[in-house]
């Protein structure tokens, strides 16, 4: 499972040698989502200690498959690091929300991880203990 992963990113830097980082930092912040952002997830990552903390979005136009999901959930309870992954609806063809999570999925990540449906992404990617994105 995260072989495929490491392949792709190793695919996506041949193609994209430049290094591509988030440019919060540089640009004004913008609210130009009709989502509210779901503030618990600043009040949850201040929790954690600095560059802890995996953050996962896809953003507002992505959608992937079920298995795909699937994987993403598994990869990073797997991990055994704090995640914050946001899951808007519409993301996963075929389902609402995060309904198509294994039974017992977030009672293993309890306090570990930190599933939203939008986060206010630019405060998310300043904080200090975000350590991978």
């Amino acid at each position: 499972m995260w072989m495929h992963f490491i392949k792709l990113f190793k695919e996506f830097r041949e193609d994209f040698p430049i290094p591509i980082c988030p440019f919060h930092s540089h640009f004004p912040a913008s609210s130009s989502s009709l989502m509210s952002q779901d503030q618990t997830s600043i009040s949850w990552i201040d929790t954690k200690p600095p560059k802890s903390v995996i953050y996962v979005s896809f953003g507002s136009i992505a959608a992937i498959e079920v298995n795909e999901f699937l994987e993403i959930a598994w990869g990073l309870a797997n991990s055994n690091y704090p995640f914050l992954w946001v899951v808007r609806p519409g993301l996963i063809r075929g389902s609402e929300w995060i309904e198509l999570l294994p039974s017992g999925f977030l009672e293993t990540v309890d306090g570990r991880g930190h599933i939203v449906k939008w986060a206010p992404q630019q405060q998310v990617l300043a904080h200090p203990a975000v350590g991978a994105f």
